[in-house]
C-alpha cells in the first residue's frame, strides 16, 4: 500500500530533523537561517519529507510547505515511565496531544501525526500489550477530533511490534539492521504485520564513528533501496545532521548525520542523494519478457477492469494471455476488447489446467498469474520481477 497525492503515487523520501537544543525563541529547532540553508541541503538530497520530533512553528511549516516538503510530526509525552498509573497522567497526555493536533490542523503539509514513538517493552509488559494498544487508540481518536484531515500513526519498533494498532493510518517501523538479507526478512515480516496499510520505515540509519563514513553510506543507501524495491510507502533516514540534542544533553558520542555539525556533506549524503534521485520503483535490469496469464470462467462481471488495468501497467516488456476456461457468459466479448491481448480458450477444465494452457502459450521468460476478478496495481510486474531479476529465487508472490 501507498500514499497518493492527486491520484499520483506518493513515495516518502525523508530525513529526520533534531531533536536540537532549543533556539533564542525557545523552539526545539536552530536559528532561522540555519533552517533555511538545511532545507536547501534537504531538497538537494532528493528528500520530499521531514521527520520532526516536536511540533514546528507557524514559520517552520511556513519554509518547509514553500520547499515544497511534508512533515511528519511527532507528538511528544512522557512515553517512557508509567503514564497509566493515574486518571490525571491519562488526561494529561490527551490534553497535551489535543493541543498539539489543534495547531497542526491547518498545515496542508503534514503528512501524519506520530502519537508515540518507541514505547519501551518493560513498560508495555508492565501494563500489558492490551492496555496500551487501548491507550493509544484513545490518544489517536483526540489527534483526529482536531485535525480530522491529517493521517495518524505510531512509531513502534522490534522489540514491540506485537503491539495490535488496527487503529492507525499507517504503520510506522524504526528498523537499525546493517546486514542486507536480515533486513529485507524482517522488512518482508513488517508488511504483513502491516497488512493492507502503508509501511513506513520511520528511522533507518548508522553511527559513522563506530562504522567509519564508508560503511555509513554503503549501508543507508543499501536499506533505502530494499524499502524501495519491497513496496514499502516510504522511509525516513535518521538523521540530517550530526547535531543531536536530547535528554538536556547534547549527543556527542554518536554521529548519525548525513552531514556533520558543519552541514558539511558526508559520503552518506551523495549514498543517499543517488538513492532519493532514482525512479519509483527501482527498474530491473536488464528487463526480461512477462507473459502475464490470466484465467477466466464466466468472469464478464470484473474481467473488463482487470484486462484495463493490465493495459496500463508501467512494465516495458510484456504480454497479456487471457485464457477462457469454458465459460457461458460475454467473457470473450470482453475480452475481445483488447485485441492487444493473446485469447486462448477450451472446453471448461479448472483452474489449473487453463493455467498450463497460458503457460503453453507464453513467449516470456516469466509468467505472472493474476485473477479475472482482480485490478492490477501499475508497478505490480516491476516489483515481482526485481527479486526474480536480483536474487536466486524461483517464485515470487505478494505480502
Amino acid at each position: 500500500m501507498f500514499f497518493c497525492e492527486a491520484n499520483r503515487r506518493f513515495w516518502l523520501r525523508g530525513v529526520s530533523y533534531g531533536p536540537f537544543r532549543a533556539n533564542e525563541a525557545g523552539e526545539f529547532l536552530p536559528e532561522r537561517a540555519v533552517v533555511e540553508r538545511d532545507i536547501g541541503l534537504v531538497r538537494e538530497l532528493g528528500a520530499n519529507c521531514l521527520r520532526v520530533y516536536y511540533p514546528p512553528p507557524p514559520w517552520f511549516v511556513e519554509q518547509t510547505q514553500a520547499a515544497g516538503l511534508r512533515l511528519l510530526v511527532g507528538l511528544p509525552w512522557e512515553q517512557h515511565v508509567r503514564f497509566l498509573d493515574g486518571p490525571s497522567s491519562r488526561a494529561d497526555i490527551r490534553a497535551s496531544l489535543r493541543r498539539a493536533a489543534r495547531g497542526l490542523r491547518d498545515a496542508t503539509n503534514t503528512l501524519g501525526l506520530l502519537i508515540g514513538n518507541e514505547i519501551s517493552p518493560q513498560v508495555v509488559r508492565w501494563y500489558g500489550p492490551a492496555r496500551v494498544s487501548e491507550f493509544l487508540e484513545e490518544l489517536a481518536d483526540e489527534v483526529r477530533q482536531q485535525a480530522p484531515e491529517t493521517l495518524v500513526s505510531y512509531v513502534s519498533y522490534p522489540s514491540t511490534e506485537y503491539l495490535e494498532l488496527d487503529f492507525l493510518d499507517f504503520a510506522s517501523f524504526n528498523v537499525y539492521l546493517h546486514d542486507d538479507a536480515t533486513l529485507r526478512s524482517y522488512l518482508a515480516r513488517l508488511q504483513n504485520l502491516a497488512d493492507f496499510k502503508p509501511l513506513v520505515l520511520s528511522e533507518f540509519g548508522v553511527d559513522s564513528l563506530r562504522e567509519g563514513e564508508e560503511a555509513q553510506a554503503r549501508i543507508v543507501a543499501r536499506t533505502a533501496t530494499a524499502a524501495m524495491e519491497l513496496g514499502l510507502a516510504g522511509a525516513v533516514a535518521f538523521a540530517f545532521t550530526d547535531e543531536w540534542h536530547t535528554g538536556g544533553h547534547d549527543i556527542e558520542a554518536w554521529s548519525f548525520g548525513v552531514v556533520g555539525h558543519d552541514r558539511d556533506p558526508k559520503p552518506a549524503y551523495a549514498a543517499l542523494r543517488e538513492v532519493f534521485h532514482a525512479p519509483f520503483p527501482p527498474v530491473p535490469d536488464p528487463i526480461p519478457r512477462v507473459s502475464v496469464v490470466v484465467c477466466a470462467y464466466n468472469a464478464a462481471n470484473t474481467l473488463r477492469a482487470c484486462l484495463e488495468s493490465l493495459r496500463v501497467l508501467r512494465y516495458s516488456n510484456y504480454e497479456v494471455i487471457v485464457v477462457d476456461d469454458g465459460s457461458t457468459d460475454g467473457t470473450r466479448a470482453i475480452a475481445e476488447e483488447f485485441p492487444e491481448f493473446k485469447w486462448v480458450s477450451h472446453e471448461n477444465r479448472g483452474l489449473s489446467e487453463a493455467r498450463n494452457s497460458g503457460v503453453r502459450a507464453a513467449s516470456g521468460e516469466i509468467v505472472a498469474f493474476t485473477d479475472a476478478d482482480c485490478a492490477a496495481d501499475p508497478d505490480w510486474l516491476t516489483f515481482l520481477v526485481k527479486p526474480l531479476v536480483g536474487e536466486d529465487f524461483g517464485g515470487v508472490g505478494g505480502p
